[in-house]
């Protein structure tokens, strides 16, 4: 065996090495990015949920104790009284919706990707200049 062959298989165990390292790191950023769906996605259903019972209507029970006869000992009356309070439901659970369902479709890949521009304005060439800061010589003065 020569020098060059053990170079050329050593290259090739690294390549595998490397092809396995990438195999690796794809697989846990998959389950990573399943996990952070599966979030998002409980975090949806729980917001959905108070979004619907902050809908319902709220019921109040007043109750009010009168005294019959002058307080002559005689039997108490209670006075009832039921209120139902229609609720629009709170925006709040909605925005929570609306931020999750913008982090999924970010995690999707389904926006269409930010653009960055890496150049001068319109494209054009980025003007650089260059500042050479020059220490005066103890000599010169």
């Amino acid at each position: 065996m020569d020098l060059k062959q053990i170079v050329r298989d050593l290259a090739a165990i690294d390549e595998e090495r490397g092809a396995v390292n990438d195999a690796a790191k794809a697989e846990r950023l998959e389950r990573s990015t399943d996990l952070a769906r599966a979030r998002y996605r409980l975090v949806v259903r729980e917001a959905m949920t108070e979004w619907e019972r902050s809908k319902t209507d709220k019921q109040k029970r007043r109750e009010k104790a009168k005294q019959k006869g002058g307080g002559d000992g005689g039997p108490d009356e209670t006075e009832a009284e039921q209120i139902t309070e229609g609720r629009l439901g709170d925006p709040a659970y909605l925005r929570a919706v609306v931020a999750v369902q913008t982090r999924l479709d970010e995690i999707d890949g389904i926006d269409a990707p930010k653009r960055l521009e890496h150049g001068g304005e319109g494209g054009a060439a980025m003007q650089v200049t260059i500042v050479e800061a020059v220490k005066p010589d103890a000599q010169a003065q």
